[in-house]
Protein backbone atom coordinates (compact mmCIF):
# COMPACT_ATOMS: atom_id res chain seq x y z
CA UNK A 1 0.00 0.00 0.00
CA UNK A 2 1.48 3.30 -0.87
CA UNK A 3 1.95 6.22 1.33
CA UNK A 4 -1.07 8.29 -0.08
CA UNK A 5 -3.24 5.05 -0.11
CA UNK A 6 -2.48 4.97 3.54
CA UNK A 7 -2.98 8.04 4.56
CA UNK A 8 -6.75 7.87 2.23
CA UNK A 9 -7.60 4.62 3.94
CA UNK A 10 -6.54 5.83 7.58
CA UNK A 11 -9.23 8.52 7.24
CA UNK A 12 -11.82 6.95 5.72
CA UNK A 13 -11.62 4.31 9.00
CA UNK A 14 -11.88 6.93 11.30
CA UNK A 15 -13.96 9.62 9.68
CA UNK A 16 -16.94 8.29 12.39
CA UNK A 17 -14.74 8.71 15.34
CA UNK A 18 -12.51 11.53 14.55
CA UNK A 19 -13.24 13.48 17.97
CA UNK A 20 -12.71 10.37 19.66
CA UNK A 21 -9.24 9.43 17.80
CA UNK A 22 -8.23 13.22 18.26
CA UNK A 23 -8.50 13.08 22.60
CA UNK A 24 -6.92 9.64 22.21
CA UNK A 25 -4.49 10.26 20.12
CA UNK A 26 -3.52 13.95 22.25
CA UNK A 27 -4.04 12.19 25.80
CA UNK A 28 -0.70 9.80 25.44
CA UNK A 29 1.92 13.24 24.62
CA UNK A 30 -0.22 15.07 27.57
CA UNK A 31 -0.34 12.47 30.02
CA UNK A 32 3.94 11.93 29.32
CA UNK A 33 4.61 15.57 29.65
CA UNK A 34 2.54 16.16 32.69
CA UNK A 35 3.91 12.63 34.60
CA UNK A 36 7.37 13.41 33.35
CA UNK A 37 7.67 16.94 34.64
CA UNK A 38 6.68 15.78 38.28
CA UNK A 39 10.21 15.45 39.33
CA UNK A 40 11.20 18.28 37.73
CA UNK A 41 8.55 20.69 39.59
CA UNK A 42 9.07 18.88 42.50
CA UNK A 43 12.46 19.64 42.45
CA UNK A 44 12.26 23.33 41.00
CA UNK A 45 10.37 23.89 44.41
CA UNK A 46 12.92 22.63 46.50
CA UNK A 47 15.22 25.12 45.20
CA UNK A 48 12.58 28.14 45.55
CA UNK A 49 12.39 27.05 49.05
CA UNK A 50 15.83 26.76 49.47
CA UNK A 51 16.00 23.45 50.95
CA UNK A 52 18.35 21.82 48.24
CA UNK A 53 20.56 23.24 45.80
CA UNK A 54 20.49 22.58 42.16
CA UNK A 55 24.54 20.65 42.08
CA UNK A 56 22.48 18.43 45.22
CA UNK A 57 20.03 17.40 42.34
CA UNK A 58 21.73 17.51 39.45
CA UNK A 59 24.90 15.42 40.53
CA UNK A 60 22.75 12.81 42.59
CA UNK A 61 23.93 14.04 45.81
CA UNK A 62 20.65 13.97 47.02
CA UNK A 63 19.92 9.97 47.45
CA UNK A 64 16.29 10.89 49.14
CA UNK A 65 15.53 12.98 45.43
CA UNK A 66 16.83 10.90 43.19
CA UNK A 67 14.87 7.87 45.20
CA UNK A 68 11.58 9.38 44.51
CA UNK A 69 12.67 10.27 41.58
CA UNK A 70 13.02 6.31 40.57
CA UNK A 71 10.12 5.20 42.30
CA UNK A 72 8.01 7.78 39.93
CA UNK A 73 9.53 6.66 37.11
CA UNK A 74 8.62 3.03 37.66
CA UNK A 75 5.01 4.38 38.72
CA UNK A 76 4.70 6.59 35.29
CA UNK A 77 6.23 3.35 33.48
CA UNK A 78 3.14 1.68 34.77
CA UNK A 79 1.00 3.80 33.97
CA UNK A 80 1.69 5.03 30.45
CA UNK A 81 2.68 1.58 28.75
CA UNK A 82 -0.54 0.48 29.03
CA UNK A 83 -2.39 3.36 28.04
CA UNK A 84 0.07 3.44 24.60
CA UNK A 85 -1.41 -0.38 24.18
CA UNK A 86 -4.79 0.87 24.71
CA UNK A 87 -4.43 3.62 22.46
CA UNK A 88 -2.93 1.23 19.46
CA UNK A 89 -5.18 -1.22 19.95
CA UNK A 90 -8.75 1.53 19.52
CA UNK A 91 -6.59 2.47 16.20
CA UNK A 92 -5.84 -1.04 15.32
CA UNK A 93 -9.76 -2.24 15.69
CA UNK A 94 -10.60 1.29 13.81
CA UNK A 95 -8.58 0.34 10.94
CA UNK A 96 -10.43 -2.85 10.87
CA UNK A 97 -7.83 -5.49 12.30
CA UNK A 98 -9.27 -7.38 15.22
CA UNK A 99 -7.52 -8.76 17.60
CA UNK A 100 -8.30 -12.25 19.83
CA UNK A 101 -8.55 -10.65 22.90
CA UNK A 102 -7.55 -7.72 25.63
CA UNK A 103 -4.46 -8.75 27.57
CA UNK A 104 -4.10 -8.39 31.43
CA UNK A 105 -2.43 -5.47 32.40
CA UNK A 106 0.43 -7.77 34.28
CA UNK A 107 1.36 -9.39 30.76
CA UNK A 108 1.26 -5.60 29.44
CA UNK A 109 3.92 -5.06 31.88
CA UNK A 110 6.08 -7.48 31.72
CA UNK A 111 6.19 -7.40 28.39
CA UNK A 112 7.25 -3.95 28.02
CA UNK A 113 9.56 -4.33 31.51
CA UNK A 114 11.53 -6.86 29.59
CA UNK A 115 11.80 -4.75 26.97
CA UNK A 116 13.07 -1.61 28.52
CA UNK A 117 15.75 -3.75 29.84
CA UNK A 118 17.01 -4.82 26.90
CA UNK A 119 16.70 -1.01 25.86
CA UNK A 120 18.82 -0.09 28.72
CA UNK A 121 21.81 -2.69 28.07
CA UNK A 122 21.58 -1.24 24.35
CA UNK A 123 22.37 1.87 25.98
CA UNK A 124 24.96 0.60 28.43
CA UNK A 125 28.15 1.51 25.48
CA UNK A 126 26.63 4.90 24.91
CA UNK A 127 26.92 5.69 28.64
CA UNK A 128 30.22 4.22 28.80
CA UNK A 129 31.57 6.17 26.18
CA UNK A 130 30.24 9.37 27.55
CA UNK A 131 31.49 8.52 30.92
CA UNK A 132 35.38 7.39 29.19
CA UNK A 133 35.52 10.40 27.62
CA UNK A 134 34.73 12.48 29.60
CA UNK A 135 37.27 10.86 32.18
CA UNK A 136 40.06 11.46 29.15
CA UNK A 137 38.68 15.06 28.57
CA UNK A 138 39.70 15.73 32.24
CA UNK A 139 43.13 14.32 32.33
CA UNK A 140 43.74 15.65 29.19
CA UNK A 141 42.62 19.30 30.45
CA UNK A 142 45.33 18.44 33.64
CA UNK A 143 48.25 17.12 31.43
CA UNK A 144 51.10 19.28 30.49
CA UNK A 145 51.78 17.49 27.25
CA UNK A 146 48.23 16.63 26.29
CA UNK A 147 48.67 15.33 22.54
CA UNK A 148 48.20 12.04 23.18
CA UNK A 149 45.28 12.58 25.44
CA UNK A 150 43.83 14.54 22.55
CA UNK A 151 44.49 11.38 20.34
CA UNK A 152 42.50 9.45 22.64
CA UNK A 153 39.58 11.98 23.37
CA UNK A 154 39.00 12.04 19.68
CA UNK A 155 38.63 8.30 19.57
CA UNK A 156 36.62 8.01 22.07
CA UNK A 157 34.60 10.71 21.20
CA UNK A 158 33.70 9.45 17.75
CA UNK A 159 33.26 5.48 18.90
CA UNK A 160 30.18 7.49 21.69
CA UNK A 161 28.72 9.03 18.71
CA UNK A 162 28.96 6.01 16.43
CA UNK A 163 27.56 4.06 19.42
CA UNK A 164 25.00 7.11 19.74
CA UNK A 165 23.63 6.57 16.17
CA UNK A 166 23.15 2.82 16.65
CA UNK A 167 21.81 3.47 20.02
CA UNK A 168 18.85 5.89 18.10
CA UNK A 169 18.71 3.10 15.11
CA UNK A 170 17.78 0.26 17.87
CA UNK A 171 15.16 2.86 19.41
CA UNK A 172 13.75 3.36 15.88
CA UNK A 173 13.52 -0.54 15.28
CA UNK A 174 11.34 -0.99 18.45
CA UNK A 175 8.07 1.16 16.90
CA UNK A 176 6.15 -1.78 16.27
CA UNK A 177 6.39 -3.44 19.06
CA UNK A 178 2.87 -2.39 20.64
CA UNK A 179 1.19 -3.66 17.29
CA UNK A 180 3.47 -7.12 17.65
CA UNK A 181 2.41 -7.55 20.93
CA UNK A 182 -1.29 -6.87 20.47
CA UNK A 183 -1.24 -9.64 17.85
CA UNK A 184 0.59 -12.05 19.54
CA UNK A 185 0.56 -11.33 23.59
CA UNK A 186 2.53 -15.38 23.78
CA UNK A 187 5.69 -13.67 21.84
CA UNK A 188 8.62 -13.52 23.81
CA UNK A 189 10.55 -10.04 24.49
CA UNK A 190 13.80 -10.67 22.81
CA UNK A 191 11.64 -12.38 19.81
CA UNK A 192 9.81 -9.42 19.71
CA UNK A 193 12.72 -6.59 19.42
CA UNK A 194 14.60 -8.73 16.62
CA UNK A 195 11.12 -9.45 14.38
CA UNK A 196 10.68 -5.63 14.86
CA UNK A 197 14.11 -4.68 13.86
CA UNK A 198 13.82 -7.11 10.51
CA UNK A 199 10.23 -5.54 10.11
CA UNK A 200 11.26 -2.19 9.81
CA UNK A 201 14.75 -2.55 8.10
CA UNK A 202 15.04 -0.33 4.70
CA UNK A 203 11.39 1.06 6.23
CA UNK A 204 12.95 3.70 8.16
CA UNK A 205 12.38 6.49 5.16
CA UNK A 206 8.52 5.41 4.98
CA UNK A 207 8.16 6.01 8.58
CA UNK A 208 10.00 9.37 8.42
CA UNK A 209 7.52 10.28 5.31
CA UNK A 210 4.51 9.16 7.80
CA UNK A 211 5.38 11.34 10.42
CA UNK A 212 5.23 14.37 7.69
CA UNK A 213 2.49 13.15 5.85
CA UNK A 214 0.33 12.59 9.12
CA UNK A 215 0.87 15.96 10.13
CA UNK A 216 -1.63 15.24 12.89
CA UNK A 217 -1.04 12.96 15.90
CA UNK A 218 -4.42 11.28 14.65
CA UNK A 219 -3.13 11.21 11.53
CA UNK A 220 0.21 9.22 12.52
CA UNK A 221 -1.14 7.34 15.14
CA UNK A 222 -3.51 5.78 12.12
CA UNK A 223 -1.37 5.90 9.74
CA UNK A 224 1.22 4.13 11.66
CA UNK A 225 -0.80 1.30 13.15
CA UNK A 226 -2.03 0.62 9.49
CA UNK A 227 1.37 0.26 8.33
CA UNK A 228 2.75 -1.87 11.23
CA UNK A 229 -0.20 -4.43 10.77
CA UNK A 230 0.44 -4.32 7.05
CA UNK A 231 4.66 -4.89 7.69
CA UNK A 232 3.72 -7.64 10.31
CA UNK A 233 1.17 -9.24 7.43
CA UNK A 234 3.48 -8.93 4.79
CA UNK A 235 6.76 -10.37 6.77
CA UNK A 236 4.92 -13.02 7.76
CA UNK A 237 4.08 -14.08 4.28
CA UNK A 238 7.42 -13.65 3.31
CA UNK A 239 8.67 -15.97 5.63
CA UNK A 240 6.26 -18.66 5.20
CA UNK A 241 7.15 -18.39 1.37
CA UNK A 242 11.32 -18.49 2.33
CA UNK A 243 10.52 -21.97 3.93
CA UNK A 244 8.48 -23.25 1.31
CA UNK A 245 10.82 -22.38 -0.78
CA UNK A 246 14.00 -23.91 1.42
CA UNK A 247 11.47 -27.17 2.21
CA UNK A 248 11.43 -28.02 -1.09
CA UNK A 249 14.84 -27.00 -2.30
CA UNK A 250 15.52 -29.46 0.97
CA UNK A 251 13.64 -32.34 -0.26
CA UNK A 252 15.01 -32.15 -4.18
CA UNK A 253 18.58 -32.24 -2.27
CA UNK A 254 17.28 -35.25 -0.69
CA UNK A 255 16.16 -37.37 -3.62
CA UNK A 256 19.54 -36.54 -5.35
CA UNK A 257 21.26 -37.94 -2.71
Amino acid sequence: MELRELKHFSKQSLRNDRKTAAGMALSYPAAWLMMKAVPDYFAGALIWQKKLTPAEIFFSRNENFWLFRGIWEVFTFCMLIPMACGIVGWFSEKNGFRRKRKEKLYKILWFFGKVEIIRFLALLPVMAGIFLTGKIFSRAALAEEAGIWIFWLIQSAVLTFWAGIGYIRFCIGLNALPVIFLNDAKIGAWKAVRLSEKMLAGHYRKLFLIFLMGGTPTGIIGMTTVFFQIRIREYLQERKQNEKFFRKRLDFSERIC
